[in-house]
């Protein structure tokens, strides 16, 4: 199973956030999420949901897929991917 946390998304995620100039509450108006997911995605105490980081990239005016480089290029997400797959061998 991958380990969310592992891969420090929570904190790519608050980034992304303070990169765009957006308050939580701004976030929350522009992608239609809860302020909660938000803060929970931030901390790492939830797992996004597809859905989720396609409204992210629309917040944020980017297409599905350049959300998902940002994160392959900001986080360990390959590292985690590859050891995921070796232990689920």
């Amino acid at each position: 199973m991958l380990d969310f946390e592992e891969m420090k998304l929570g904190r790519f995620f608050e980034d992304l956030r303070r990169m765009h100039r957006k308050s939580q509450d701004d976030l929350q108006t522009d992608a239609n999420l809860d302020r909660r997911t938000i803060s929970n995605l931030e901390n790492d105490k939830t797992k996004p949901s597809f859905e989720t980081l396609v409204k992210l990239a629309c917040a944020y005016d980017m297409l599905p897929s350049e959300l998902f480089l940002e994160m392959e290029k900001r986080t360990n997400l390959l590292e985690c991917l590859k050891k995921n797959n070796t232990e689920s061998e």
